[in-house]
């Protein structure tokens, strides 16, 4: 299972810039929010991402095609893979490879359409940096080159909202329902 979570952290990372800092949590976000056992009937479906992959959501969990690449890759709700509704958002949770921290992804929805975000941060966008360190504490880790390369951090649900509002994420993609 573990090596499941972090192909599905590994395939949604391909989506995402190469110069990011990434963002971890140390729990599912948001705390306080009951984990979903499955996926709402309203976002079962197939979805089109980018030109040929696809997204099938079933109610325990994602089918992910990467036609582009010629694979295939099927992802269950877990105590690896949490998913949390909130505002009406859905937060995907997926632990790292020791389950000591997660990685955050964020679906909205509007319309027949799913919109994923990465919560990373552009690393050529000082000011979101900032903006997170004045809402919650950042236990920031650099890479041998004393570049940041990733931050640590546990907010409460009102934090959690701040940083919503406050700081800009990396917009993965589109899904199109088809």
């Amino acid at each position: 299972m573990k090596k499941i979570v972090f192909n599905l952290f590994v395939l949604l990372a391909m989506f995402s810039f190469s110069s990011c800092i990434q963002v971890e949590f140390k729990n599912p976000q948001p705390e306080g929010i009951a984990a979903m056992e499955s996926f709402p009937d309203k976002l079962v479906g197939t979805y089109l991402m980018y030109d040929k992959d696809t997204v099938h959501v079933f109610k325990g969990g994602l089918k992910l095609n990467r036609d582009s690449l010629g694979t295939w890759q099927i992802f269950s709700i877990s105590k690896n893979l949490v998913v949390k509704d909130w505002n009406h958002r859905l937060f995907i949770n997926i632990a790292d490879s020791t389950q000591t921290s997660w990685i955050l992804y964020i679906l909205d929805e509007r319309h027949d359409s799913l919109f994923l975000s990465s919560v990373a941060l552009n690393s050529s966008d000082s000011i979101s940096y900032q903006n997170l360190k004045k809402i919650c504490e950042v236990e920031a880790i650099y890479n041998s080159e004393q570049v940041l390369d990733l931050v640590r951090i546990d907010p409460s649900q009102k934090q959690l909202k701040k940083i919503l509002k406050k700081v800009k994420f990396i917009k993965l993609g589109h899904l199109k329902k088809i």
